[in-house]
């Protein structure tokens, strides 16, 4: 509150809390972002220097470097900006918890889903002991569908060792072939609902913050 004034300026509740999750998706991440790239400038400049010492070390020249570089800055880039839009509706989810509920928003996050299984896998195989047997019905996932749900939203587009197996392997690494394939690799259907469901629970949380948090 302090930081932006939020107490002397005209901004609505879901203009504060709004504005609070966009700083928490933008800020950090840019910093780290930020010293990504600071540190592999350093790395460049330690290994051009220890030339010296092992005249037999071969180092890439500047403008190949500098080429290489801005690639896999670009990549690193896009795949930060899909991960964080990728993984929004956790942090708003959070972010809402914690306008109700203050410190616990983070073991209830946790909490209120994993009773959500449960409730979901007592209900399915209670009708399925009804039917016949403790048998789950056929086509169910495994721990039902509210953790299958869960277990593929929380997991981000880029395949298991997909980018470490573009950096060790022997062929040049393709940047740009890279952000293509995850482009064309993602659910934007789940992202755009994520991003929807975002919205819709930080107005929640905005709406009890202004009707009972404030009053």
């Amino acid at each position: 509150n302090a930081m932006l004034f939020w107490k002397s300026m005209p901004v609505s509740d879901f203009g504060m809390l709004g504005s609070k999750m966009l700083a928490g998706l933008t800020l950090l991440p840019g910093l780290v972002f930020l010293a990504y790239i600071a540190t592999s400038i350093v790395l460049y400049g330690i290994i051009a220097m220890s030339v010296i010492a092992l005249p037999m070390l071969e180092v890439p020249g500047l403008v190949q470097t500098i080429l290489a570089s801005v690639e896999m800055w670009v990549v690193a880039l896009v795949l930060l900006v899909l991960a964080l839009l990728w993984y929004a509706p956790f942090f708003a989810w959070v972010g809402a918890l914690s306008t109700v509920v203050g410190r616990w928003s983070i073991p209830l996050a946790f909490l209120i889903p994993g009773l959500l299984v449960m409730g979901e896998n007592l209900f399915v195989r209670g009708i399925a002991g009804m039917i016949g047997g403790f048998l789950v019905p056929d086509g169910t996932p495994r721990g039902g569908y509210i953790l299958e749900f869960l277990r593929n939203r929380s997991h981000f587009g880029v395949e298991d060792g997909q980018i470490e197996a573009a950096f060790v392997r022997q062929a040049p690494i393709d940047g740009w072939a890279m952000i293509n394939e995850q482009l064309m690799t993602m659910d934007w259907v789940q992202l755009a609902g994520g991003l929807v469901f975002s919205v819709v629970v930080v107005w929640i949380a905005s709406e009890y913050r202004r009707r009972v948090v404030v009053a």
